[in-house]
């Protein structure tokens, strides 16, 4: 389907859904799913024109995208520069991800720090079970080595309002205001 034909279809259709309202680790579960959720305006455009293809241009060092080979409406700048801008951004990125590589492990690879957080860590899914399950190993081992002793657990009792004693709680003494008797009042005849 074309892009003319898509704005059509679209019109039909009428005016957007109000936008869904999913918690976060139902956008990571999506993120996981496709990648592509999460990408930025520039990376989908430069997705988009790399993905229609490309042939040697008219002259010598020239590249012609099949993307720009319809006619494009709302162009401001040189298509070059919206290629250069696309570019910049997904290397900024890699930079970014790159960075974050070598102070998670100096020695390795960024692909190699990427693979093993990957193997290291659970799937969204089944993080809060994960967690949990470290909790009581964690718990376990503690109590095993005696590392700290507790006393032993009571049942606690929840109430709406705590049980009110009949006196306010005492205010710290910078906080405390001292009354001041008023002045007289002047008398009306």
């Amino acid at each position: 389907m074309d892009f003319k034909q898509s704005l059509v279809n679209a019109a039909k259709h009428g005016p957007a859904q109000q936008a869904e309202v999913i918690t976060l680790n139902e956008y990571i579960d999506r993120v996981s799913e496709r990648p592509t959720v999460a990408a930025t305006a520039h990376e989908r455009i430069y997705d988009m024109i790399r993905a229609a293809g490309f042939s040697d241009g008219h002259h010598a060092g020239e590249v012609s995208h099949g993307f720009f080979r319809e006619e494009l409406f709302g162009l401001d700048m040189p298509l070059d520069q919206y290629l250069a801008v696309g570019e910049k951004a997904l290397a900024a990125t890699r930079e970014q991800f790159i960075a974050t590589a070598r102070k998670i492990n100096p020695k390795a690879s960024p692909l190699a720090v990427y693979l093993s957080i990957t193997r290291i860590h659970p799937a969204p899914d089944a993080l809060l079970a994960t967690a949990q399950r470290d909790l009581g190993l964690l718990r376990a081992f503690v109590e095993a080595k005696q590392l700290i002793t507790r006393r032993p657990m009571r049942t606690s009792r929840w109430s709406r309002r705590p049980p009110s004693s009949g006196r306010r709680p005492a205010l710290p003494r910078t906080l405390r205001v001292r009354s001041r008797p008023s002045p007289p009042r002047p008398t009306t005849t």
